[in-house]
């Protein structure tokens, strides 16, 4: 299997508290593969599914890219790791602690001048080119992706998916429902056109409405260099 990684093309950026007590978790694997998962809408021990989410994501890509029928098609690489996280939270639902489980997922994976995105539920994800948001996973004619949820059936779960090149400056910001539905383009866009590392996660909360404040966040900001 031909594997290259990414290296000195993306820095990342983590916004979030994966605590147990944070019903949002995030994870990645070197510059490659990046997740956010919210178990907010779980009854209890949302945090726990939540970090058990992400670290199950992040091991099936590891694991699966391992296949040449998965990695030379990077669509059904996401297809495939949603579907086993999902049977990986159905099997969990056999302990009565967590018998009622719902959590959303995004998964980005970037290669060298590509980015694939998959969804289900309500965490969205942008991608600001040129001071404009050029994509946006979740829009407000989404409502049958919004309210699908990971764990809650065994089958027929299937994740939406996107492909894009990735050029110079582009801005992939993936943020939890607790912050997209608080916030708006021109934060986004500020965020990714005013890009300081050290300062993202500040900028991108500072742009959010007084709503927001009781709301469990999570973020991931990644820019491609360049």
């Amino acid at each position: 299997m031909a594997y290259d990684p990414n290296e000195l093309l993306y820095k990342s950026v983590f916004c979030t508290d994966n605590s147990e007590s944070n019903g949002v978790a995030t994870d990645h694997f070197s510059d490659e593969c990046f997740v956010i998962a919210d178990a907010g809408d779980s009854p209890s021990h949302a945090g726990a599914i939540a970090r058990y989410t992400a670290e199950t994501a992040v091991w099936g890509y590891k694991l699966i890219r391992q296949r040449n029928f998965y990695w030379s098609d990077k669509q059904l690489l996401l297809k495939r790791i949603f579907r086993s996280v999902n049977i990986a939270l159905w099997q969990k639902r056999r302990d009565p602690e967590y018998k009622q489980i719902m959590v959303s997922l995004a998964v980005i994976i970037l290669g060298k001048e590509k980015c694939w995105i998959g969804w289900i539920g309500t965490n969205n994800i942008v991608i600001v080119r040129n001071a404009a948001v050029f994509f946006r996973a979740i829009t407000s004619s989404d409502d049958v992706i919004v309210h699908q949820r990971l764990g809650v059936r065994r089958f027929g779960v299937v994740p939406r998916t996107y492909r894009d090149e990735m050029i110079n400056s582009d801005t992939i910001i993936a943020v939890n429902c607790g912050i997209w539905r608080h916030t708006t383009d021109a934060v986004m866009i500020r965020v990714a056109v005013e890009y300081q590392k050290e300062r993202a996660c500040e900028m991108l909360h500072d742009g959010m409405s007084r709503e927001s404040e009781t709301e469990e966040k999570a973020a991931i900001i990644i820019r491609r260099l360049g």
